[in-house]
């Protein structure tokens, strides 16, 4: 529930209190209550809340050939902005080589066909083995309930990425099947297997305008309240 509905029902609540005495409601007790509960409101609608999509299971480490690409698709959990995206790496030539690069490239939509949100390269450390957070430089912001599709292209073929294979509904050892989206693998969707990652994004927060403006609603609608009841 979003702070403004939460702010909405405090209104709808405050009007419809007609059984309390008149005395009550002029007691500093009460006032105080109302007055701590708006400033919570206030400080609640500044502050933002971190989300994260994830699939940690990986059941096997397929190599992805230099300029070929694969991907996963994924569902939003909420409204939010998108900081740092992470995939399970190992790195084939292990920790004596030079740093390597991969491209991220983020689609809306399913598959690559849609939107590109962003588009990035990043350098991966020599002998890179297990999960391997990208910080975006730009955030890229996705809706509630929108299917989101995250592209992966190495420049050298020294990159295994770790995915979970699926078997009847269910990830091989026991593990987990991500339900929000699923593995692209040469350009197709996949749904035998999803990749193991992780999207960390920041939940966009109310601006404080509107609530402030809901807050001086509720003040005026409970000054009217008082005069009734006179």
């Amino acid at each position: 529930m979003s702070l403004i509905s939460i702010i909405f029902l405090f209104i709808k609540n405050l009007s419809n209190k007609v059984v309390i005495e008149e005395d009550v409601m002029k007691s500093g007790l009460t006032k105080l209550k109302i007055f701590v509960f708006l400033i919570i409101a206030v400080l609640m609608a500044g502050t933002a809340s971190a989300g994260l999509i994830e699939q940690n299971n990986v059941t096997d480490l397929p190599t992805i050939g230099a300029g070929a690409s694969i991907g996963q698709t994924f569902t939003a959990i909420d409204t939010s902005t998108i900081e740092t995206i992470s995939f399970y790496f190992l790195d084939n030539w292990g920790p004596s080589s030079s740093l390597g690069m991969i491209g991220i490239d983020v689609f809306s939509g399913s598959g690559y066909s849609g939107t590109m949100l962003g588009s990035e390269s990043f350098s991966l450390s020599a002998g890179a083995y297990g999960f391997q957070s990208f910080n975006l430089t730009s955030g890229i912001d996705i809706i509630s309930g929108n299917i989101y599709s995250v592209r992966l292209t190495p420049t050298a073929d020294r990159w295994a990425v770790g995915k979970n294979q699926i078997v009847n509904n269910q990830g091989i050892n026991n593990g987990f099947d991500y339900l929000g989206g699923d593995a692209i693998i040469n350009g197709q969707i996949n749904t035998n297997n999803d990749l193991a990652f992780k999207i960390s994004s920041t939940v966009v927060p109310e601006p404080i305008s509107s609530v402030l403006f809901v807050i001086g609603g509720s003040v005026l609608a409970g000054r009217r309240f008082m005069k009734k009841r006179k």
